[in-house]
């Protein structure tokens, strides 16, 4: 079954008249179905009806938005949205629909505007909540409450230095949402990590993060796709030594669209950082074992193409790594070397 037959499901908390879209085949609007809200577990509506259904439950804030339904990522992460926008000016203008599906780099900047709605698809099968880590204490519980609809965040309880010093994923939503559901961890949050967009993307307001006022590091990950490892590791590491200075100060959030690719893959390149430029040995250092760890709070993660943009950092950090302790293993011989032949012997005994 290829990716556009996989039956899918679009959760509509802030529509006035529905509570889901059922997607049982995502490219047929045909096949649509939505449940709206009314007592006794709601009524169905199929095909065109659905569509319309959607559209008209829009709340008014956001009935002037273009509305899209992301559905799928490519290899890269990069997300693919399905247009309802213009499905329905299609059906209400009486001619065939035609279900446009577009790429995030048309979505994003209408999305920077505040001219787009996005809802996300999931399949119906195999969805899972993560099981992170239980709070510490009743008060982390508060600090950092279970991730829910409008909290979409992980947080990589490994890589925690205090308790207001943590290292998260995100999705853009959440970090953008802010609101009474914001989690009270990200008050203290001193840097985001955007790993989808460039600094032209940066305006006032991009993220409502309550009394938090972090530093934005922008750096498209896809774009490092097919650049020279020279590059790839000069990217990389200046994102990971940002990270690790800022969270001596607060905790660092990473995010691209979802949480879900290139965002993962930089928490594994700071892994990777810190175990072997650091020295934290107690963290993993192999990707597989990342990648594991990453899935206990995320289960949808996976590394998809960026898996060899990681490897060639972690070649790279391993070398240094190496570099390092020859280095001091010369030093600690030249150092014998030097001294008097008594002396010598007496470091050696």
């Amino acid at each position: 079954m290829t990716s556009a037959e996989v039956p899918m499901i679009v959760r509509l908390p802030g529509s006035r008249t529905l509570t889901a879209m059922l997607l049982e085949r995502p490219l047929d609007p045909t096949t649509w179905t939505s449940l709206t809200r009314q007592a006794g577990g709601g009524t169905r509506q199929r095909g065109r009806a659905a569509v319309e259904a959607l559209m008209l439950g829009l709340p008014p804030e956001d009935a002037h938005k273009e509305v899209y339904v992301q559905h799928r990522m490519d290899e890269l992460g990069r997300h693919e949205y399905l247009d309802l926008s213009a499905l329905a000016r299609q059906l209400r203008e009486g001619r065939a629909p035609a279900l446009a599906v577009v790429g995030e780099d048309a979505v994003k900047p209408k999305m920077a505007d505040g001219m787009a709605l996005v809802f996300t698809a999931q399949p119906v099968q195999g969805m899972v909540m993560p099981t992170a880590l239980p709070p510490r204490s009743a008060e982390d519980a508060w600090l950092c409450p279970p991730m829910s609809l409008h909290a979409n965040y992980s947080i990589c309880e490994q890589l925690t230095l205090g308790r207001t010093q943590r290292v998260m994923l995100a999705d853009e939503a959440t970090l953008s949402r802010g609101g009474p559901s914001m989690p009270p961890i990200f008050n203290h949050i001193s840097l985001v990590v955007n790993c989808h967009q460039d600094a032209s993307a940066a305006r006032p307001g991009k993220y409502r993060l309550g009394t938090a006022a972090p530093s934005v590091l922008f750096e498209p990950v896809h774009k490092l796709y097919g650049a020279q490892p020279p590059a790839v590791v000069h990217a990389l590491r200046a994102i990971v030594e940002q990270m690790w200075a800022a969270l001596q100060r607060g905790s660092v959030v990473v995010h691209c669209l979802a949480g879900l690719h290139r965002a993962p893959a930089v928490v594994a390149c700071f892994y990777l950082y810190r175990h072997h430029v650091l020295g934290h040995e107690s963290l993993p250092a192999e990707i597989s074992e990342i990648y594991d760890v990453i899935r206990t709070i995320r289960p949808s993660v996976a590394p998809l193409g960026y898996i060899e943009l990681i490897r060639v950092f972690e070649r790279a950090v391993r070398a240094e790594r190496e570099h390092t302790r020859q280095s001091r293993a010369d030093a600690a011989a030249g150092s014998m070397h030097a001294l008097p032949p008594v002396a010598a012997a007496s470091v050696a005994m």
